[in-house]
């Protein structure tokens, strides 16, 4: 009797230890893994700075020197191209790519291609082009082709516009290399890519403007997206929008901006285009309560998970559709709050030069083990696709990213794939349309330090 009772003690204890275990969403992760805390306290020395604000900008300065990141320092951009060097950084947006393209469900036609090349207008370039220079006035995209209509790859994948390289954010610096033959595009450098952008997206100016703003005392922003607040005056205006890594020019003091008082907010520049295209800043105000950091934050793990759990459930946009971020943007922008500008795709950013290992021929054991010893924030990447490391909790190895479509661990390939669109937590066993888990596709794994 006392052996029976003692079994059914036991399976009452394992029951109750069975039913303490915190339940798994179907990615794999806990309700209290979806809070930026949970994984900070998790961290071994996470609020320790890795990298001071003079190393995090060497590293920068590093990454734009580095060939294949297609990174551009604006501000050393040349005076002067000459036409080659100009024809060559155009060829890949001048010229119908490689592969089919369609127009919602349509394919694109030769009439199409034909005017699309025309508008690119290459024959206009000149032996020697002085180069002009410019900000972002509004947040935009850049396409790869003067023209506003969406390319996709297939006529049901209307999420992938392949005319869009990334989203321009307000204040980003641009070299402006040449003109579309209707006057409605520039074909331009920015400091994470190349590509055409809407004329009225972009106000002229010169280098020396440029140096004495990126000089100006400035702040950052924070939060995913702040906004300025209406003008009293000007309430037409309305709001301004700021995503997340925006660095904004500090403005001189004033009592009031727009006919409110400035004794509750943090004023900042913010660019307008003006009749003739030219440059004109003017202040505006951002509440005291909104998301902003005067300066960068410091590098460290705590803040680089405080930065991705504010996207948190926020929607997958490609190249910045929607007003969204798609994997690297996701990334990007984070590591632009500490001071360090990666590159824009997944791949740059995966041989970014830090600390970088080829995890392509290594077991999943092998990169597990490597990952349990990387500090939270570290990159993981496989093809097509790039994922922050958060930290690794009972041997399993967690993410935060920004994606599109994953099978949970328990479903095989195409048939299982649950669309997130958004940014998740999510293990490392789920798995991609092939039905392979994502530790089997990691190729490379990169530290930021």
């Amino acid at each position: 009797m006392k052996k029976f009772i003692a079994a059914i003690i036991l399976i009452l204890l394992g029951s109750a230890a069975c039913a303490s275990e915190p339940a798994k969403n179907f990615c794999g992760a806990t309700d209290d893994m979806l809070s930026a805390d949970y994984w900070i306290e998790h961290t071994k020395r996470a609020r320790q700075t890795i990298l001071t604000l003079e190393e995090a900008a060497a590293l920068s300065r590093k990454i734009k020197d580095t060939p294949g990141t297609h990174c551009t320092d604006i501000l050393a951009y040349p005076a002067m191209l000459p036409r080659g060097l100009i024809l060559q950084k155009m060829k890949n947006f001048s010229t119908r790519p490689q592969g089919r393209r369609y127009i919602g469900a349509a394919e694109a036609g030769e009439d199409f291609w034909r005017r699309v090349e025309e508008n690119a207008d290459t024959g206009a370039v000149k032996e020697t082009e002085m180069i002009r220079f410019g900000v972002a006035v509004k947040n935009g995209l850049i396409k790869t082709l003067p023209c506003e209509e969406p390319l996709y790859s297939g006529a049901d994948d209307i999420l992938f516009d392949m005319n869009v390289e990334s989203a321009v954010k307000i204040w980003e610096p641009l070299a402006v290399l040449h003109e579309s033959a209707d006057g409605e595009y520039f074909f331009v450098e920015s400091p994470c890519c190349a590509g055409w952008i809407k004329k009225d997206g972009v106000a002229l100016t010169d280098k020396k403007t440029l140096k004495e703003l990126a000089a100006r005392d400035f702040y950052v922003v924070t939060g995913s997206r702040v906004t300025t607040d209406i003008r009293t005056s000007e309430p037409e205006a309305g709001r301004r929008e700021f995503f997340m890594g925006t660095k904004l020019p500090a403005a001189d003091g004033a009592v009031s901006v727009g006919g409110v008082s400035t004794a509750f907010s943090r004023n900042v520049l913010v660019p307008e285009r003006g009749a003739d295209g030219s440059l004109r800043a003017v202040a505006e105000r951002i509440p005291l309560g909104a998301e902003l950091s005067h300066g960068y934050l410091p590098y460290t793990q705590a803040n680089v998970i405080r930065q991705a759990f504010k996207m948190l459930g926020e929607r997958y946009g490609w190249g910045g559709t929607y007003g969204s971020r798609d994997c690297s943007a996701f990334i990007r922008d984070i590591y632009l709050t500490c001071g360090i500008e990666l590159p824009r795709n997944s791949l740059p950013q995966a041989l970014t030069p830090a600390e970088h290992t080829d995890a392509a021929k290594l077991t999943a054991a092998e990169r597990e083990k490597l990952l349990a010893g990387s500090p939270a924030g570290t990159l993981v990447q496989m093809p097509g696709h790039i994922m922050l490391y958060l930290g690794t909790i009972k041997g399993k190895p967690y993410i935060i990213h920004s994606v599109y479509a994953l099978a949970p661990s328990d479903a095989g390939g195409a048939d299982g794939v649950s669309v997130l669109n958004c940014v998740a937590v999510t293990d490392m066993e789920m798995r991609r349309r092939n039905g392979s888990r994502i530790i089997d596709n990691i190729a490379n794994i990169n530290i930021i330090r």
